[in-house]
């Protein structure tokens, strides 16, 4: 969905396999993918060399799954039938609304992290503002969590940034790579993952 005046745009894989050599990208509308049925959404069929990007504001999986994707950029994902968990594997990355901007990833279900997890946050002026990942269920957390950090001022001492809701956690990332601070700064994580 690239039109800019903000179309509905609907993907539905109702078994068999779509195959898409390259990106599936919302411009400005609301989009969702919706899989059933055993359906298959392949972002690197036969013959393609890259993995491709999705970037959409709901996912809604009853029973299916997508495969071979470079970067998930979401808002919501929803596991509404047989399909309880979804899994982010080594070699991809999820994204909160999308890299470099900041907003919300709720999960219905659970979720289980193996690849990358990229997170922003920001501070323009005195303002702060985070991405946030919610999960309803068990979050099992691995693989390698990045924070990229944005705007136009410094992070000074007693700034502060919720990146996780999880009432169930599981395990701990991996590797996290924050930003870097100005002299005489730390980082505190109060999750200890």
């Amino acid at each position: 969905n690239t039109d800019v005046v903000g179309s509905t745009a609907t993907i539905n894989v109702n078994g068999g396999t779509l195959a898409v050599a390259g990106d599936i990208v919302d411009g400005a509308g609301l989009s969702t993918i919706s899989l059933s049925s055993g359906g298959t959404l392949n972002l690197q069929p036969s013959g393609d060399a890259t993995a491709g990007n999705i970037s959409v504001d709901n996912l809604v999986i009853s029973d299916g799954t997508i495969t071979n994707y470079d970067t998930l950029s979401v808002s919501n994902v929803a596991l509404v039938g047989p399909a309880t968990q979804f899994t982010v594997y080594a070699g991809q990355t999820i994204a909160p609304s999308g890299e470099g901007v900041v907003g919300p990833l709720d999960v219905v279900g659970d979720l289980q992290l193996r690849g990358t997890t990229t997170m922003d946050i920001n501070k323009t002026g005195s303002i702060l503002s985070a991405d946030l990942l919610t999960v309803s269920g068990t979050a099992d957390l691995g693989g390698t969590l990045n924070v990229t950090l944005s705007g136009d001022a410094a992070l000074t001492a007693g700034d502060s940034f919720v990146l996780l809701n999880l009432p169930t956690v599981l395990n701990a990332f991996t590797t996290v790579n924050l930003p870097a601070l100005d002299s005489g700064l730390t980082w505190v994580n109060n999750l200890l993952v």
